[in-house]
């Protein structure tokens, strides 16, 4: 009788193992079936993005190192060089 009173559910959710996140669903969302309406979903990750700093849809920051070469693979460039005759 409580959840059929209220108008907002409030709840934790572990999609992957050590991952929490807070969820929250509007009564009026949730259908028959029992699923979340799909444009709901959308506007609570950009309500999240947007308290995170970030802009919805944006992808995320990947910041690339270019690697430096190993001893190795100069040792390997030269026999190769060496062996085709370069």
């Amino acid at each position: 009788r409580t959840m059929q009173a209220c108008d907002q559910l409030y709840g934790v959710t572990m999609q992957e193992r050590g991952v929490s996140k807070r969820v929250s669903v509007r009564v009026e969302e949730v259908g028959q079936d029992g699923r979340i309406d799909a444009k709901a979903i959308v506007d609570q990750n950009e309500t999240e993005a947007k308290a995170n700093g970030v802009t919805p849809h944006e992808p995320p920051l990947i910041e690339t190192i270019e690697p430096k070469p190993s001893k190795l693979r100069e040792q390997l460039e030269q026999a190769w060089a060496g062996s085709n005759g370069t």
